[in-house]
C-alpha cells in the first residue's frame, strides 16, 4: 500500500509526501529492494530522480532493483523481464544507446 500511495502522491503533485512514503518502503539510506513492491519503489525512485537530473542517483536507484530481482531466487521469470526492460529503458533514456540495445537484444524472444 506504501507504493501505490507514495506513487499517487507523487503524480498528484505532492512529491515530498510521495517521496517520504517511497524512502520508507526502500529502507532510506540503505536502499533495501528485495521485496516486489521495494522494487516497483526503487524504479519509481529511479524516475523522480531522474526528471530532477540527479542521473548518479537515479542510476544507483535503478541498479538497486536489478541487483535486488538477480538476487531473489523466487523471482518469476516475466518480474525479472519486466525490470530488465526497465533498466534498458534507463540506459536509452541516458543516452547509453548501446548498452540499451544490447539488452534489448538480449531479452528479445528467441
Amino acid at each position: 500500500m506504501q507504493y501505490h500511495l507514495g506513487r499517487n502522491l507523487v503524480r498528484l503533485g505532492h512529491l515530498e509526501q510521495g517521496e517520504q512514503m517511497l524512502r520508507a518502503l526502500t529502507a532510506g539510506d540503505e536502499r533495501q529492494v528485495y521485496f516486489p513492491l521495494q522494487r516497483f519503489a526503487a524504479i519509481f525512485r529511479s524516475k523522480i530522480e531522474f526528471d530532477h537530473g540527479n542521473i548518479d542517483q537515479s542510476a544507483i536507484w535503478m541498479r538497486r532493483a536489478v541487483i535486488g530481482i538477480l538476487l531473489n531466487q523466487d523471482a518469476a521469470s516475466i518480474d525479472i523481464l519486466d525490470v530488465l526492460t526497465e533498466y534498458a529503458a534507463h540506459l536509452a533514456s541516458t543516452r547509453r544507446y548501446l548498452d540499451a540495445l544490447a539488452l534489448y537484444a538480449r531479452l528479445e524472444p528467441k
